[in-house]
């Protein structure tokens, strides 16, 4: 799984390189590695949070929904 700090760091990267494109296809290629990325770190994050055994079912989801929040702006 991907830590936070680099989480952060590739949606810095990417919110910089989505401002200054100049093509539809730079764009296409951004936002297509980004969305990449946001899936794998999400289904990773989902898998570790299911597989916790030091949460209990009201953590799991306010974990799930902060996840999904971080994606949801």
């Amino acid at each position: 799984m991907f830590s936070d700090t680099v989480i952060k760091w590739a949606r810095d990267v990417y919110e910089e390189a989505i401002v200054s494109v100049k093509t539809v296809r730079d764009f296409t290629q951004i936002f297509d590695a980004y969305a990449n990325f946001a899936e794998r770190s999400t289904a990773a994050k989902m898998d570790e949070i299911n597989k916790s055994e030091t949460m209990n079912q009201k953590e799991r989801e306010l974990e799930l929904e902060l996840l999904f929040a971080r994606y949801g702006d």
